[in-house]
């Protein structure tokens, strides 16, 4: 690292958040093994394509220069709302496949990726700025304390030839 590196909070959260909601997708979402691919018919399309948005969306404000159009703020945040909505809805109303089987880990996991992903594009869009700072650990200094020679080991030489044994 050449300086302090900055990480913004809101991007952070919604890249997290989404990426979550991505990998929740191929995890059981209802017992006995329910995916949401094999509980859905067109909201499992919906929230990966959510998560993707989003991922896309914090990569093109990351890198400027790739040439992905960047989406703005109110979309990102309506975007996550929309995830958000769907897992909510999924949770109270379950798909036709699901009905009365109870929840698994998975829907948990897109229920925490979409809260994530829509707290953080809301502290993106109000342009609250929550910033962690790297910057490289400074070496730390440690002066020499004189020795004592008279504490510690006794001080083993060689004898001189001059001195007698």
């Amino acid at each position: 690292m050449n300086g302090p590196q900055r990480l913004n909070l809101g991007p952070a959260l919604l890249a997290l958040g989404a990426a979550a909601l991505l990998v929740s997708l191929f995890l059981d979402w209802f017992k006995p093994g329910l995916t949401a691919w094999t509980s859905f018919e067109l909201v499992d399309l919906l929230l990966a394509l959510i998560a993707v948005g989003a991922l896309l969306a914090v990569f093109a404000r990351a890198v400027p220069s790739a040439g992905v159009p960047a989406l703005s703020t109110g979309r990102t945040t309506a975007l996550a709302a929309a995830g958000l909505l769907l897992v909510l809805l999924a949770l109270v109303n379950h798909p036709p496949a699901a009905v009365g089987r109870s929840l698994d880990t998975g829907i948990w996991i897109a229920l925490a990726g979409a809260v994530l992903m829509t707290a953080g594009a809301a502290l993106d869009a109000a342009r609250i700025s929550f910033t962690v700072t790297f910057s490289p650990r400074e070496p730390a200094r440690r002066e020499r304390e004189p020795q004592d020679e008279s504490a510690g080991e006794p001080e083993t030489r060689p004898m001189r030839p001059e001195e007698p044994a």
